[in-house]
């Protein structure tokens, strides 16, 4: 009878250490399976960020770009605008040399009609001259209000 305790208990003994190996055997391949997991995470977060690197990049580089364009047309409407003023302050410039030439030569009620335009045109060309110095300056801040007022003193 001893022997078949002995049996008995070697036997649950053996199972038992057996079914120890196959839960630790069952614990590393769940760890490996774990560990795998957590590799391929990792390198979908590089790749991840590595994406978001490259379109951070891309879009500063977009941004930089419509900075410069939104620059470039800028200076493109300053520099027109200074061109049609200065080309308009010229016509008023002749505009008022010639009146003072008909105001000579004018009496009375029309020479006073001539005297009033020729000071009105004076009034007219020192507010364009008072606009291109204000055109020399950087004007990005104040460029519509400028606008508006350059169109008023064109009109």
């Amino acid at each position: 009878m001893n022997s078949k305790i002995a049996f008995i208990v070697g036997s649950l003994i053996s199972f038992a250490i057996g079914a120890c190996d196959d839960d630790a055997e069952r614990a590393r391949a769940k760890a490996a399976q774990a560990e795998e997991s957590a590799q391929k995470a990792r390198v979908e977060v590089e790749s991840k960020e590595r994406e978001a690197r490259s379109a951070t990049q891309n879009a500063d580089r977009e941004t930089a770009e419509a900075k410069r364009k939104i620059d470039e047309t800028h200076t493109k409407n300053v520099t027109a605008y200074r061109e049609k003023l200065e080309a308009r302050s010229r016509e008023v410039d002749r505009e008022i040399i010639k009146l003072k030439a008909d105001s000579a030569k004018a009496v009375g009620n029309a020479k006073k009609k001539i005297d009033e335009e020729i000071v009105k045109l004076e009034r007219k060309l020192e507010n364009m001259k008072a606009d291109l110095k204000d055109l020399s300056g950087d004007v990005k801040d104040r460029w519509d209000s400028l606008r508006r007022r350059l169109d008023d003193d064109l009109g």
